[in-house]
Formats: structure tokens, sequence, C-alpha cells
């Protein structure tokens, strides 16, 4: 809130693929239940349209849908969450979890 953080350290295990299927604009993640995809602008609606438009995408790509219906399901499934606020770079993260196809 104040501008300044808490360093940490940490590790994790992390696996990359190298794919050919077509690039996304944006970057997305697969995590464990769930898939992210991520927005960063200057301005913090901005960075959620650019999160949506990525999850809108990504559900199109993986699940078959046309865009309109990713984003009238996204509307009701997907959350998005704040991923920064430093740097005059506002982030946003949309979270589409496994089990809203259930």
């Amino acid at each position: 809130m104040s501008g300044t953080a808490i360093e940490c350290a940490s590790s994790a295990q992390v696996t990359l693929e190298v794919r050919d299927e077509p690039r996304h604009e944006w970057p997305y993640a697969r995590i464990n239940g769930a898939w992210l995809t991520f927005g960063f602008d200057n301005d913090l609606g901005r960075a959620a349209k650019i999160a949506i438009d990525g999850m809108v995408d990504l559900m199109g790509r993986k699940h078959g849908l046309a865009a309109d219906d990713a984003l009238a399901l996204a509307s009701v499934v997907v959350d998005l969450r704040v991923t920064q606020v430093v740097n005059e770079s506002l982030g946003v993260h949309a979270v589409l979890r496994d089990d809203a196809w259930r």
C-alpha cells in the first residue's frame, strides 16, 4: 500500500512446454485446479479487460466455446483478482476453476 514490499526467498517446481498451437496475446497459466489469464496496464479497468479477453480466448480454445458464449459463461464462473498495484503497472488475473465445468 505504501509502495514498499517484503521480499522473501521461495522455491517452486515449474514445468514448461513448447507448443505449436496458435500464440496467445497475453500470458496464461495452468495451476492446480484452475486456469489463469493475466492483464497488465496503467489503468486497472484496461488490465481487467485484457485478462477477461484472454480468458474468453482460452475458453474458446480449450472448450470450443464461441466468444459470446464464453463471455456469458465467464460472467458467472470466472473470478477477477488484482495481481499488482506497483510501479505504475496494474495487474489483474482471471481465474477459471476446473470445478466450474461440473
